[in-house]
């Protein structure tokens, strides 16, 4: 599980450095597709909740400290995530292109809520339509036309063993 959980974190934290400088040069209206949430979420799914927290916390501490939120702003939304989807263990079957699509546009869409909920704990002064604006609407399609690529790239390069071991349905 250490070795997983070190793993898991050690992608995500790349995934964060190329958002933080490639991605930022696809952006459109300074909207960049969310890879760590996908990532985050294709890992919960296959490893269950209770291991897939921790790294949800420490991506979304990683992020905290790289961004201008408060401190714990991404750890919660990250953790609270990673948890949702991994109650999914075993209990979804996945094929190559619809359930991960819609696992991650749900996964977009539960980010944009707690960021709501999480900016009304932190009053950071974001209303509803600060929130759900076209921003939202731009990352949820980049989000869901990258989510077919990526669980192919998840499921059988980075994940092959878990695939061999059979505790992966794609």
């Amino acid at each position: 599980m250490i070795k997983r959980l070190f793993h898991s974190l050690l992608i995500l934290s790349i995934v964060l450095i190329l958002s933080q400088t490639i991605l930022k040069n696809i952006a459109l209206w300074g909207i960049i597709p969310d890879i760590g949430l996908i990532f985050l979420v294709f890992f919960s799914s296959t490893h269950g909740a209770q291991e897939s927290q921790f790294s949800g916390f420490g991506f979304g501490l990683l992020e905290d400290v790289v961004s201008l939120s408060p401190m714990g702003f991404h750890a919660l939304h990250r953790t609270i995530c990673a948890y949702v989807f991994g109650l999914g263990k075993g209990n979804i079957f996945y094929d190559p292109i619809f359930i991960p699509t819609l696992m991650i546009l749900l996964g977009t869409l539960l980010k944009y809520i707690l960021y709501f909920v999480f900016s009304l704990v932190f009053n950071l002064g974001l209303t509803f339509e600060l929130v759900f604006n076209f921003g939202f609407i731009i990352e949820l399609l980049y989000n869901g036309v990258l989510a077919a690529a990526l669980y192919f790239l998840y499921a059988n390069l980075l994940n092959k063993k878990e695939v061999e071991k059979g505790a992966y349905l794609g």
